[in-house]
């Protein structure tokens, strides 16, 4: 019915069709809403906005400006899902012998307690006193080196606790009364936040799809030190006892705990020649 006059008819029923419709949407304030994300334009986001991270740091540096520690740190992390494999080992070094060395005494600690004169009925006691002292003393001084780290670098504190077992573990075996194990055990504990620093240390040089992964590595690399400190202090302690052919007359028959604390520093030598290849990750800049 409404052929003949098709064109002005269009022209009128689209400009009432667009009056309407702006004058709908201006009232319930859609034209002011912008339209919602895919998944796939927010993961392009993502990927840009690294992108411009990487040309910022980039720029600095060709700038003359120092890079920011968030620059420096993802600097040497692999982008494929890799384990930077050698920094892992190295820290599993540092690792092991932490746990190689806090559990060395298990096996003979009441042996020890007793020697020291004590009465058996309060063997027990002192022996579990002794047993968790270096634990306690980590617990104790673990937040100040986690933030000594934080300004001196990982390194700098992973050094210094494991020179300091390396040095209070064979004085702890040649002690000759309680007073003075409890002084090497807690000293020892106090200097030595590698523990949490480990973790740090983890976190810095790997990436979310590699974390998981490491940090499995880490839990067994202390377990393995849990096997090897008590194999080592049971294997090893009174050897005067077990090989009088070799150890009469000895170091080690005067004081019968000393060759375990001594083997059970191997690892921190190890540990400390392996810094050598660890990365710094956790310096402020200056």
């Amino acid at each position: 019915r409404c052929l003949a006059p098709a064109a002005p008819c269009s022209n009128k029923a689209a400009g009432a069709r667009a009056s309407l419709w702006s004058h709908t949407h201006a009232r319930t304030g859609l034209l002011s809403m912008p339209p919602a994300r895919t998944g796939h334009a927010q993961l392009l986001d993502i990927h840009d906005d690294e992108a411009a991270d990487v040309a910022t740091a980039e720029d600095a540096g060709e700038a003359g400006a120092k890079p920011t520690l968030r620059a420096k740190s993802a600097a040497g992390k692999p982008k494929d899902g890799r384990l930077p494999w050698l920094q892992v080992l190295c820290l599993l070094a540092v690792t092991t012998s932490e746990g190689t060395v806090a559990c060395v005494l298990f096996p003979f600690v009441p042996y020890m307690v007793a020697d020291f004169g004590l009465p058996m009925r309060d063997v027990g006691y002192y022996a579990g006193l002794l047993g968790s002292a270096y634990n306690l003393a980590q617990f104790v001084s673990g937040v100040q080196w986690g933030r000594a780290s934080d300004v001196w670098g990982r390194k700098v504190v992973l050094l210094v606790g494991l020179i300091s077992s390396a040095v209070t573990t064979p004085l702890f075996g040649m002690s000759r009364s309680l007073g003075e194990a409890m002084l090497w055990r807690c000293l020892g504990g106090l200097l030595n936040g590698n523990t949490g620093v480990g973790r740090a240390l983890m976190r810095d040089i790997t990436t979310d799809a590699t974390r998981t992964r490491g940090f499995s590595l880490l839990g067994t690399a202390y377990g393995v030190g849990f096997v090897i400190g008590p194999t080592i202090g049971g294997l090893l302690s009174r050897p005067a006892d077990a090989f009088p052919a070799l150890f009469v007359g000895t170091i080690f028959e005067r004081f019968p705990y000393l060759l375990p604390c001594l083997a059970s520093t191997t690892g921190c030598y190890l540990a400390l020649a392996c810094l050598c290849w660890l990365r710094e990750t956790g310096r402020r800049p200056a």
